[in-house]
């Protein structure tokens, strides 16, 4: 309750605009389940409502718990019209000036409006998507802290949605030493890693595939289908894979790096990222081939290294259907001939 009141002074003793967001990130009115695709509109509707103090309570009741989010176009105390320069000058005045009382962990995600768009209200850094902005905000509201990971959340419930993620569960796996949180989780891991079903299913023909690359080079040499691209929305980059431009928006552009290397400090965001790394502090070579007899310290590595005794060219390329064993080959391939510059974070 102290939260709540705490939140509703702030909205009434500033030009504070709260609002909600669906999953889709379209903006909803505070008041009333009117939704809009842009931050103008809804400013626009919300001049509107005759909105009470009481009706902003009880709004804030069903809405704190997900981090009560706030639209300023300028920084401005009602109480005395001044504008202050940033969010935090504002609080400081309300908190001396005013006597009002706030805490670090009050779940308030401030935005700010101007010309250019929606920002976030703790920095001059932009971004291209809403989505990609609300994830950044958990940068500078570290209220709730990952005892396994260490990354911050401004809020209770997103930290505890990410906490579920480092559950080890109780459906362990009979073929390997795995374990899932969720028994669906554990079945398709046996599907996939075990009875190596076929998921990928084109959609051309009947033709199902074990691994997405093989199904993306039957799309290209059996139907003529160009490779899917995805880009950065935040840098000309473009990827291949689009779980490769989420890695590289994390460890590029949101700078989530939560894996921190104990013997150098070199921290990632990416997991994977991170043992690969682990391996050149140790230097353990335990994975060979059993053709060629060449060890290698890691699994994946191997795994693409077996490419080259089975022939496996499951690299395609979308502009003349020429295939390669490795996907730095087609990348080499794509600058040079065609003068693409195509580039990943992965392989």
């Amino acid at each position: 309750m102290e939260k709540r009141t705490r939140i509703l002074a702030l909205i009434s003793s500033t030009n504070a605009l709260p609002f909600k967001t669906t999953y889709r990130n379209k903006f909803v009115c505070f008041y009333c389940p009117q939704t809009y695709s842009d931050f103008p509109e809804l400013v626009h509707h919300n001049t509107e409502h005759r909105i009470t103090e009481k009706q902003t309570d009880f709004a804030l009741k069903y809405s704190y718990h997900y981090g009560t989010k706030l639209l300023f176009q300028d920084f401005a105390c009602k109480l005395c019209n001044l504008v202050a320069e940033s969010y935090d000058e504002l609080i400081r005045h309300l908190t001396s000036a005013h006597e009002k009382k706030f805490t670090e962990n009050d779940g308030i995600l401030p935005f700010q409006m101007n010309p250019e768009g929606v920002k976030c209200a703790q920095c001059p850094q932009k971004f291209n998507s809403f989505k990609l902005l609300t994830q950044h905000i958990n940068s500078h509201f570290r209220n709730f802290v990952c005892e396994q990971c260490g990354v911050g959340f401004a809020t209770i419930t997103r930290a505890k949605t990410h906490a579920l993620r480092h559950l080890n569960g109780s459906f362990k796996c009979e073929l390997c030493d795995k374990t899932f949180s969720k028994s669906a989780t554990l079945r398709n891991h046996v599907k996939t890693s075990h009875q190596k079903v076929h998921k990928n299913k084109c959609d051309h023909c009947a033709e199902t595939f074990l691994h997405y690359h093989a199904k993306i080079n039957h799309l290209v040499t059996a139907h003529g289908v160009k490779v899917p691209q995805y880009r950065c929305t935040m840098c000309p980059k473009v990827f291949l894979v689009k779980g490769w431009m989420k890695c590289h928006l994390k460890n590029v552009h949101l700078k989530i790096t939560k894996y921190e290397c104990e013997f150098c400090n070199m921290k990632f965001a990416v997991k994977e990222k991170y043992k690969d790394h682990l391996v050149t502090h140790t230097g353990e070579r335990n994975f060979q081939c059993e053709v060629c007899k060449k060890k290698y310290s890691r699994k994946k590595v191997l795994v693409a290294h077996m490419r080259i005794h089975n022939n496996d060219k499951r690299y395609v390329c979308q502009f003349c259907s020429r295939a390669f064993v490795h996907k730095c080959s087609l990348q080499s391939h794509i600058n040079t001939q065609h003068k693409v510059k195509v580039e990943s974070d992965s392989e």
